[in-house]
């Protein structure tokens, strides 16, 4: 069993070796160097969802996977994707303690008339 152990493990090894991608052809250091200094730039304004900052960094993106030749999902001719941001709406709040009613303008948690 080890006489054939040995040999498999070296031929993973180097079998691993000759079908990885070479990185170096694949990612250029000066390109991501430039895309993570405009994203990171002021000019974006800290790209928080529902804010112009986040429309800047998208509309970025999208001209990146343009100009890269990527496909746009489904042919729709757009590499944006929109979505509903949904808030919460606080309206009221209640409860007892000690079945008595506390004071919902309390926020220290007082008991309502005492």
């Amino acid at each position: 069993m080890k006489k054939f152990l040995i040999p498999l493990l070296f031929f993973i090894c180097i079998s691993t070796y000759n079908f990885s991608q070479q990185i170096d052809a694949i990612i250029n250091a000066k390109e991501v160097d430039r895309i993570e200094r405009v994203l990171s730039s002021d000019d974006m304004q800290g790209r928080k969802a529902g804010t112009p900052g986040i429309e800047k960094a998208a509309q970025f993106i999208a001209r990146e996977f343009k100009a890269s030749g990527l496909q746009t999902m489904d042919n729709s001719g757009s590499y944006l994707q929109s979505f509903k941001l949904m808030r919460p709406k606080f309206i009221s709040v209640k409860g007892a303690l000690n079945d008595e009613e506390l004071d919902p303008n309390n926020r220290q948690g007082g008991i309502k008339n005492r």
